[in-house]
């Protein structure tokens, strides 16, 4: 018998994607996923079909042996590490054997090593790697691996039965048979879905708090950076946080313009270095917004934000300013620092991915709640400290700096608004200087911000912030900057959220204002950046088509969501709440009715309530007897049973629902033309044993009707007859015209033939 199977192939396609995904969690990998595809193509040829390359009995062992010296190699490297890692060469060394194995020859229990290897090989993978493309190719892994076992199973119970497969037996039943195959493994995932978003859990994600992966974290958001340090993430388009907004009412909302996360606040400069102070203030506030009569009021209007932080600050979180109330997802109250207004993570909460909701005023100009606002009296220490820290220049900028105001001839005002109006439009002026991501010095001699003022006059946003920072210091009034992200990929796919890039980085300036319309001293927003000079920037960071990054965006988000953070919380969101809420405003709509009827029995409850499980009954018996006729659950070629695994489980679950379910039975069709044979060869002395299969049957009425002479011409007739009678009446299809002659012809020779030999 020739072997036509096609799971060593798919096998070898799970092992490479498995691989492939180990690849993927490495930090310094070595392109071996390449170097196994390879292997996996050369075995497949040269081994596995023609037989040509072998490896004698020896080779595999010194092989095996030289693999597990590089694995304890690995391991004690692995003691260096900081975490130590000693899963990740384990799955190296599954990886080697698995290479042996390819040109090894095959036994059944060499697949079942493989198969074993490259599941924890994908366990191992999972530990390291949180990506989208992770998922994807898990999902085909899977997909893999279930038609490799389904087909193995297949081949292993027809080669125990030494059951014969015809070799001119058409097409069609092959190409069901794959068809059927792939319709079981998308069923076998989508039931696996299902069970995975609604088997209740608690806590956060395990994949969320990885052992190995704690997070990443952007250059220019640390407490101390260097002037240009921001611009070395412009030119980048991963992903740093994804955000939904809302309104009050729940609804969708899109700000106008490009939306200011603010981040990280920079105090101190010197020298071309930014530096956030914690002399004066604590590591993190008490939790914001304690839950007294203390806490901030809601506004009628306000903005919610639910976001998705992948990386950025190891404290530090983003959000629209001014905020009024936030948490995490797990319902932990987030924490500020008042003297500068900075959000942080709870104490409770380590560094890495995080998801929270914040809930910010609409109106942008509003006081930050519990900043601390320089309101208090000169007295104050902390008053006095802050002012020295927001108001400290180099003592060689202060007059360098002046003068450069002074050359700009501005109109003599001691108004801080005015001043700082004539500074924007200064640094702002197209005539005068441009945004570009080129960070180069012109002279090294002096301070870069003045070498950016006077010589340069070109830059990114950290440049153009620092200056109008530096220079409204110079002239007394308080100010500093603020490091976050300005704007976003929007997203309307699937629900409105937009998606916040490394290449959205960028740095503004807060200052302190007194104003005719406001007297008390209050925080204001500047962003000196060139708008259009800076969008037009952005958007040459990549190029690739909108439609496809939405989508992307949209597959990432999903991802995200659904399965890497998909915990308690979040199930409730998306499947209980929904749910509870559903049968709670039937439940209302039920009890409405019936107090409107004044007691007593209420037809439109009943007949409702009658409909609801009449829906039920008539889904729930529909999705059972299609079940029970689908025809992926038998086998060509004569099986009589369930092939493999997946086909048994499904046997004996139909046999359960049959109790349940009371539907009629159906019946396999009767053929008319193998009943004619049976009859005939019964009627000269060949009879079917009652154990025996139909096709034993043929096999064993050929070898009588070759014994007798006369008949040795017609004993392929009970075969052949046979096959087509598997194919009606097992594998669904229709004879053609011309089968169905052939037929007729054949059982006209056998009665013939059966007939002369009775007359002699």
């Amino acid at each position: 018998m020739k072997r036509t199977n096609s799971y060593p192939i798919s096998l070898y396609a799970a092992v490479c994607v498995a691989t492939f995904c180990l690849w993927m969690g490495e930090d310094d990998p070595w392109p071996y996923p390449w170097v196994v595809v390879l292997f996996a193509i050369a075995a497949a040829a040269f081994t596995d079909h023609w037989n040509v390359l072998v490896l004698p009995r020896w080779v595999p062992v010194l092989a095996g042996a030289a693999a597990l010296v590089f694995f304890i190699r690995d391991e004690a490297r692995s003691l260096l590490a900081d975490p130590p890692d000693f899963a990740l060469p384990l799955g190296h060394l599954f990886v080697w054997c698995q290479v042996i194995l390819f040109f090894h020859r095959k036994a059944p229990r060499f697949y079942w090593y493989m198969i074993l290897m490259s599941f924890l090989e994908m366990v191992i993978a999972a530990l390291h790697s949180n990506q989208l493309a992770f998922g994807v190719m898990t999902a085909a892994y899977l997909m893999l691996m279930l038609w490799t076992l389904t087909r193995f199973n297949s081949a292993r119970m027809a080669e125990r039965t030494a059951m014969r497969v015809a070799t001119e037996a058409p097409l069609a039943p092959a190409r069901r048979s794959v068809i059927a195959t792939i319709a079981t493994c998308v069923a076998v995932l989508l039931v696996g879905l299902f069970f995975f978003l609604v088997i209740p859990r608690q806590g956060a994600s395990a994949w969320t708090h990885s052992q190995y992966r704690s997070g990443q974290y952007l250059s220019g958001f640390d407490d101390r950076i260097q002037l240009g340090q921001l611009g070395t993430i412009l030119e980048s388009d991963d992903e740093v946080m994804t955000v939904h907004l809302f309104d009050e009412a729940s609804r969708p909302y899109r700000p106008r313009g490009e939306p200011l996360w603010r981040g990280v606040i920079m105090s101190h400069y010197e020298a071309g270095r930014w530096e956030r102070r914690a002399d004066l203030q604590p590591a993190k506030a008490s939790p914001w917004f304690p839950r007294d009569a203390g806490a901030s009021p809601t506004p009628e209007q306000f903005i919610r934000q639910e976001i998705s932080l992948k990386m950025a600050h190891r404290e530090v979180v983003f959000a629209l300013r001014p905020c009024f109330k936030g948490n995490t997802r797990n319902g932990d109250l987030l924490a500020m620092t008042r003297l500068d207004g900075t959000i942080a993570r709870p104490d409770n909460v380590s560094s890495g991915p995080l998801q929270y909701t914040i809930h910010s005023y609409l109106d942008a100009s509003s006081p930050q709640p519990q900043e601390y606002l320089l309101t208090r009296v000169l007295g104050d220490p902390i008053h006095r400290r802050l002012l020295d820290q927001y108001g400290q220049v180099p003592d060689t900028l202060v007059e360098p700096l002046r003068e450069y105001v002074a050359q700009l001839k501005l109109p003599p005002t001691n108004e801080r608004a005015v001043l700082t109006a004539a500074l924007m439009n200064h640094l702002q002026d197209p005539a005068i200087f441009d945004y570009t991501l080129n960070a180069s010095v012109v002279d090294r001699s002096i301070d870069p911000v003045l070498d950016f003022l006077i010589n340069r006059k070109e830059g990114h946003c950290e440049y153009f912030a620092s200056a109008l920072a530096l220079l409204l210091r110079a002239h007394g009034v308080p100010a500093r900057v603020v490091n976050g992200f300005k704007g976003g990929d929007w997203n309307e796919l699937v629900g409105q959220f937009v998606v916040v890039r490394q290449k959205h980085a960028h740095s503004w300036v807060e200052a302190v204002m007194v104003t005719r319309e406001q007297p008390q001293p209050h925080w204001l927003t500047l962003d000196p950046t060139p708008g259009q000079s800076r969008q037009r920037a952005v958007a040459q960071v990549s190029r690739t088509p909108a439609v496809w990054r939405e989508l992307r965006d949209m597959s990432r988000q999903m991802w995200t969501t659904y399965v890497l953070n998909f915990n308690s919380g979040e199930q409730e969101a998306a499947i209980y709440g929904p749910v509870r809420m559903q049968a709670q405003a039937l439940v209302g709509f039920v009890r409405g009715t019936a107090g409107e009827s004044g007691g007593g029995f209420n037809w439109v409850a009943a007949v409702l309530a009658s409909g609801v499980v009449a829906v039920l009954i008539f889904v729930s018996r529909t999705v059972i007897r299609r079940f029970r006729i689908w025809k992926f659950v038998w086998a060509e070629n004569g099986q009589e049973r369930p092939p493999g695994l997946l086909g048994l489980v499904a046997e004996k679950l139909r046999q359960l629902l049959m109790y349940w379910s009371r539907a009629p039975v159906l019946a396999r069709p009767r053929v008319a033309f193998y009943d004619q044979l049976v009859q005939t060869l019964a009627r000269h002395g060949v009879h079917k044993r009652p154990a025996a299969t139909p096709l034993q049957y043929a096999d064993e009425a050929a070898e009588e009707l070759e014994l007798a002479a006369p008949l040795a011409a017609v004993a392929k007739v009970p075969p052949a007859i046979v096959q087509r009678f598997y194919r009606v009446r097992f594998g669904g299809d229709t004879l053609s015209p011309h089968e169905s002659n052939e037929i007729d012809v054949m059982l006209r020779t056998l009665t013939e033939a059966l007939a002369k030999r009775s007359k002699h």
